[in-house]
């Protein structure tokens, strides 16, 4: 057992970076990964609820893992995403024009809009055409490539690119990046995060500080990771089996419809390739 829970963890992860207490934490982050200087700085923050209602009956509630706005009143929503699921980036876009279109509320003024900045952590490769850890998405000029407005911005961190270890770490936004991949390895803080923000992160996440009743929310949360990992495997699973089966029936038709255009029997042809006196009659029909 190690010194350190897993911020990857959705307990530990909310503990973290969702809570009044540790504000700070949450700024330091941010303004460190988004690389953020002068007046775009985030001084303040203020957590909003992070269940976004259905837009119509019968549709389902969103649930953010962090919704929270700075002083300026832009928007940044904070994800983390453990495993590889389809239509992630869809999903991703959704909250994002949720959250966005939210902001009228009853009316419409669209001059009150603000920014809205997705902050999406990944313990996985989602793009794999570049190599860089952190890569921002926008909505650009394709000629200039330049940005053309920001209503949107979406930055992803892909955790399994960072290959840096502890005595490697250089800026701050090492350290976080580090801190979220592997501190539930460490026994021990890395000297170079000593006296920053990312110390105090680490202390948050001591064993010793948790309730029997915490830990079992932590393991609850660490259960509940595991069963979707496997629900995603089964169903990965089911859909290679479909596709080989799928397949392989594919090629025992196309064999069968050359066997019938070089005029072999009926009953050879379903006794070679295996396929049902239906699926033969089908194809004759078709040649």
């Amino acid at each position: 057992m190690t010194r350190f829970l897993d911020p990857k963890n959705d307990y530990a992860f909310k503990k973290i970076f969702g809570s009044d207490d540790h504000k700070d934490i949450l700024i330091d982050f941010l303004n460190s990964l988004l690389k953020l200087e002068g007046d775009k700085r985030i001084q303040s923050v203020e957590f909003l609820s992070p269940t976004q209602a259905p837009l119509y009956e019968g549709k389902k509630i969103s649930i953010l893992d962090i919704l929270c706005k700075d002083q300026r009143d832009i928007k940044y929503i904070v994800e983390m995403q453990v495993a590889k699921t389809a239509n992630f980036l869809n999903r991703t876009v959704f909250y994002a024009s949720r959250t966005y279109v939210g902001q009228l509320g009853d009316g419409i003024d669209y001059a009150k809009l603000k920014s809205v900045i997705v902050v999406a952590i990944l313990d996985h490769v989602e793009f794999k055409d570049t190599k860089e850890c952190v890569s921002l998405h926008s909505i650009t000029n394709h000629q200039t490539g330049k940005q053309s407005f920001d209503a949107f911005m979406f930055y992803f961190l892909e955790l399994p690119k960072f290959q840096k270890g502890k005595n490697e770490l250089e800026t701050l936004e090492d350290k976080w990046i580090y801190f979220l991949k592997n501190t539930y390895k460490d026994n021990d803080i890395p000297e170079n995060c000593h006296g920053t923000i990312v110390e105090k992160a680490y202390g948050i996440l001591e064993r010793y500080h948790y309730t029997d009743t915490q830990m079992h929310e932590y393991l609850m949360a660490a259960l509940a990771r595991e069963d979707f990992e496997h629900t995603l495997q089964v169903e990965s699973e089911k859909a290679h089996a479909k596709g080989l089966e799928e397949g392989e029936k594919a090629a025992n038709l196309k064999n069968a419809a050359a066997m019938l255009i070089k005029g072999l029997p009926d009953d050879l042809i379903i006794e070679i390739t295996e396929i049902s006196l239906e699926d033969l009659n089908t194809l004759k029909t078709n040649i």
